[in-house]
């Protein structure tokens, strides 16, 4: 039996083959017993940099410790590079904090569409597990023109 995530629920097929099942933007999936529960993943893209994170002094800290060359408004105002950069600079706490703020999907677009030269392989292959991805791709490249 398998169930399969999708944008209106989930839905129970059944099947001897266990292995995640894979239809359009599905990303993972784990199988338990006779059972395989995916989850989906979605590709929107990642909110307009312009919108930025809140300017809340717990945010604005971490803003300064992960990218300390920059101002942290400036920081928090590319939420795609704060969130990849606290994913491999900060402390537990910081990731707490930023996750409380900001909740999961910031992180999951991230991995999805990840700025390169960020992640190093440890983090990349943790939060990939972490968030439930089963397969992790090659960690992404700068590429120098």
């Amino acid at each position: 039996m398998r169930i399969a995530a999708s944008d209106f629920g989930f839905r129970v097929i059944p099947t001897d083959f266990r292995a995640p099942l894979v239809l359009g933007k599905l990303a993972a999936g784990r199988t338990i017993g006779d059972t395989v529960v995916v989850m989906i993943s979605q590709t929107a893209p990642l909110e307009p940099e312009a919108a930025g994170l809140p300017a809340i002094p717990e945010l604005l800290e971490i803003a300064r410790r992960v990218c300390w060359w920059k101002k942290p408004e400036e920081t928090l105002a590319a939420p795609a590079s704060f969130v990849a950069r606290v994913m491999t600079l900060g402390s537990w706490d910081e990731v707490r904090a930023v996750r409380a703020q900001v909740g999961d999907v910031p992180f999951r677009r991230v991995l999805q569409q990840p700025p390169a030269g960020i992640f190093d392989a440890r983090s990349w292959h943790y939060w990939h597990h972490a968030l439930g991805f089963v397969v992790v791709p090659p960690l992404p490249q700068r590429r120098i023109p």
